[in-house]
């Protein structure tokens, strides 16, 4: 068993590790530093789909005493680039 679990165990770590923040983090970092940032995502056609899942509240959340019951996640897309998006509150 060990044959297979420290092996792996490392694939699994390199895979964790791996991300598409990690690989273009730095490129869009320099765009925006070179003030080229919004001009890329303009013209970008790289994005079809997009899947967002954002952690809602982990208590009670109310305004000016009234209770907030329900909450509808929106997204705004920077110039109709993503042809579908998901906004999910959990």
């Amino acid at each position: 068993m060990a044959g297979i679990a420290v092996p792996l165990a490392g694939h699994k770590r390199a895979a964790a590790q791996a991300s598409a923040a990690g690989l273009f983090g730095p490129r869009f970092r320099a765009l925006a530093v070179a003030r080229l940032y919004r001009r890329y995502l303009r013209h970008q056609r790289r994005i079809h789909t997009l899947v967002s899942n954002v952690r809602g509240a982990d208590r009670p959340l109310a305004v000016v005493g009234a209770a907030i019951r329900q909450m509808i996640p929106v997204a705004v897309a920077e110039n109709g680039n993503v042809t579908v998006s998901f906004e999910i509150l959990s």
